[in-house]
């Protein structure tokens, strides 16, 4: 066998100012296998976030995978397998750090501690099965440790290679003057009512509207409404905004079931998609899963978007994320920035959808789109490249 590294494009040609030597990771494990082995792939917890992949040499992060492995003891004669993992991080400048962890089945538990003092918890999200976050401010030159603790309450829905969502931002800290919303809160006003058959369409993107909300301090911010769906339906919401300072999540529940659905996170956005609901009364919400630190508290503008089809339209029943049209918005490019990472769906406007964004100071760019491994099939004669 032959393991080459490769660099995703060549020619590149580097602007003033920026080195050619490019620092990167590598780690590598082989193991014995045998056919009755299970292989589970994932994105493994580090050691350490003061990494090239991780905090880089400019101390700046914001990271979000849906494959975090869950490493759960090998014992299975315990009455509740726990485990734990640390992550040790220190940054150069004052910074925040905000930690947003998916509702899972396996109970995950977040911690922030001194590494000097890891039992002593500085802050934490101890929620039962429950979406966690903290975020918390850190000194500069600091050792800190972040600690994960796992609980299988239901040992038989575990499976045997679990994996969650998980995000995590790390920046430095601009002290901002607190900001008071100038007409309160303004949430989407949406329809609640929706007759069988009908579609309806709401967003503040493509029908520019400025979406904002007042963050109060110890209190944790929410928005009901009270659907109504005359005929089965499928409903896909999803809601942007700037995940340190202003992270909100979705959240679905039946009225007559109590069945939740949440959203699922990503870069920025948080995305629920939930096809063939019955007809019958919802409350969907718009919540925060924490307040925000006091030094960065204020008015925080988001970007909504609601789609409601009948059961039997095309609709995304999956959290394939949409690329948008604008990256003019609170979601992506709102301080001259912008990570996006996902799997995206192809052929979702056009054959050849565009992206508009302005930038107002010199940046520099870099795009890699490639087909995910898993969307490939033995049986195809070419594969369809972006």
């Amino acid at each position: 066998y032959v393991l080459r590294i490769v660099r995703p494009s060549s020619g590149v040609t580097l602007p003033a100012g920026y080195s050619s030597c490019s620092p990167f990771n590598f780690e590598i494990s082989l193991s014995n296998m045998t056919a009755t082995d299970q292989v589970c792939w994932g994105d493994r917890i580090p050691a350490s976030f003061n990494t090239e992949r991780y905090l880089g040499t400019e101390g700046r992060m914001n990271y979000l995978s849906d494959n975090w492995k869950i490493v759960l003891p090998k014992s299975t004669t315990i009455a509740t397998p726990y485990s734990y993992q640390y992550v040790h991080l220190s940054v150069p400048v004052l910074s925040a750090i905000r930690v947003y962890t998916e509702p899972h089945v396996v109970d995950i538990d977040v911690k922030l501690a001194l590494n000097s003092t890891p039992s002593v918890y500085l802050v934490q999200g101890i929620q039962i099965n429950s979406d966690e976050s903290i975020i918390y401010t850190l000194q500069p030159n600091t050792s800190y440790v972040l600690k994960f603790e796992y609980y299988a309450w239901k040992k038989g829905a575990v499976g045997n290679c679990p994996t969650f969502n998980m995000e995590v931002e790390i920046s430095p800290l601009v002290i901002l003057s607190p900001t008071v919303c100038p007409l309160g809160n303004k949430w989407p006003a949406i329809d609640t009512t929706y007759e069988t058959g009908e579609e309806y369409e709401y967003s503040s993107i493509d029908h520019p509207t400025q979406l904002y909300y007042q963050q109060v301090a110890n209190t944790k911010v929410h928005q009901d409404y009270n659907l109504t769906l005359k005929g089965g339906a499928s409903i896909h919401a999803e809601i942007g905004y700037d995940f340190l300072t202003g992270a909100l999540n979705i959240m679905l529940k039946s009225k007559s079931t109590s069945t939740i659905y949440y959203g699922v996170n990503k870069i920025d956005r948080n995305v629920l998609n939930v096809a063939s609901l019955p007809k019958g009364n919802y409350v969907l919400t718009i919540y925060e899963t924490t307040t925000n630190l006091a030094s960065i508290m204020g008015c925080s503008n988001f970007t909504f978007e609601l789609y409601v089809v009948p059961s039997n339209s095309l609709v995304s029943t999956s959290a394939i994320a949409h690329l948008p049209t604008s990256l003019d918005s609170v979601a992506y490019l709102a301080n001259n920035n912008v990570h996006l990472q996902a799997t995206y769906l192809m052929f979702d406007y056009d054959s050849n959808p565009s992206v508009t964004f302005t930038l107002t100071e010199f940046a520099v760019m870099r795009v890699e789109a490639v087909v995910p491994w898993e969307a490939e099939r033995p049986d195809q004669d070419s594969m369809l490249a972006p």
